[in-house]
């Protein structure tokens, strides 16, 4: 009775440079120190989700998430710096652009406004928008 010893699975590939390593730890290892993984996808449960270089990275900020587009947050001109929200990127631009921009306290006040709203659409509301009144009619 010759007993075989199970197949040994092909060491694992980074696919961004085509080369294997040893063991699942060690292509981890190699993508934390020479890729880029977006932190806000993992915060929301996609795990180890790498991109080969700063323009990928930037590519899928920009499709995925809420970038801030003020060039102070310019990372070797790239925008690296993204938020999950809208809200996020908004607070961001209060807090560090305000004074930067030079916007009047009337825009820093238009622009925090939606922040400021609080509580959900009436039934009535919500009726209206479904059938494409907008607002609720005749309240």
């Amino acid at each position: 009775d010759v007993r075989r010893a199970p197949p040994v699975p092909p060491h694992p590939l980074c696919e961004f440079c085509g080369v294997r390593f040893f063991d699942e730890d060690e292509l981890l290892r190699h993508m934390n120190e020479r890729h880029h993984m977006c932190h806000i996808c993992g915060h929301m449960g996609r795990n180890h989700e790498f991109y080969s270089d700063f323009p990928c990275l930037e590519s899928h900020y920009m499709e995925d998430h809420f970038v801030c587009a003020h060039p102070d947050c310019a990372h070797g001109g790239y925008r690296l710096t993204a938020f999950a929200t809208d809200e996020e990127r908004t607070l961001h631009m209060l807090k560090q652009h305000s004074d930067s921009t030079r916007m009047t306290e009337r825009e820093r006040k238009e622009m925090a406004r939606p922040l400021l709203q609080v509580g959900q659409r009436s039934y009535a509301e919500t009726r209206s928008a479904a059938a494409g009144g907008g607002a609720a009619a005749g309240s």
